[in-house]
């Protein structure tokens, strides 16, 4: 679904940043390409998903380095500035076995769980604050559904999107 997502994201004006998998990659390289040329930012969510706390230095480290790999075959200049470790889960070790920056999320939209649109919606609505970053998932079509009516609720608010590092660099000043 992020074809929509990518849509949707045009048309209410949000930033966003994409956390992708190094082995979905191939075979995805134009929508890669959108992702990045408009405007959005990309970080790594490993190559193939595992639970980092479960693996050696090495290992940790081959997982970031295939993503980045898989990623400038199709962006050569592109650098990937942050991680996202899958289900959230790290440790000291994983922290001190990879380059940068950890990235992970102070809402969770639950739009992993058999969520529908509306409680994906109830869910960040009712908890969202200044600075937040809210973590979706694109293999859901429920997300699609609830997104849009997300951001212009959030804008009616007075919230402003940004990617990571934008927050970063606000957070910063």
């Amino acid at each position: 679904y992020t074809p929509q997502i990518l849509d949707i994201l045009y048309e209410q004006q949000a930033a966003a940043t994409f956390f992708l998998l190094g082995e979905k990659m191939d075979g995805n390289e134009l929508l890669i390409r959108e992702i990045a040329a408009s405007g959005h930012e990309i970080g790594s969510h490993t190559f193939s998903h595992p639970d980092l706390t479960a693996l050696d230095n090495s290992e940790i480290q081959k997982e970031i380095r295939q993503t980045d790999e898989a990623l400038k075959k199709i962006l050569p200049d592109y650098s990937i500035r942050y991680v996202r470790p899958p289900y959230g889960r790290y440790t000291e070790k994983v922290q001190a076995a990879i380059d940068r920056p950890l990235m992970l999320w102070t809402i969770d939209s639950l739009d992993w769980e058999d969520s529908d649109a509306e409680k994906i919606y109830t869910v960040v609505v009712d908890q969202i604050e200044d600075g937040d970053i809210v973590v979706f998932h694109d293999d859901n079509e429920e997300t699609v559904k609830a997104l849009s009516k997300i951001i212009a609720e959030l804008k009616k608010r007075g919230f402003q999107f940004a990617t990571v590092s934008q927050l970063a660099q606000i957070n910063e000043s």
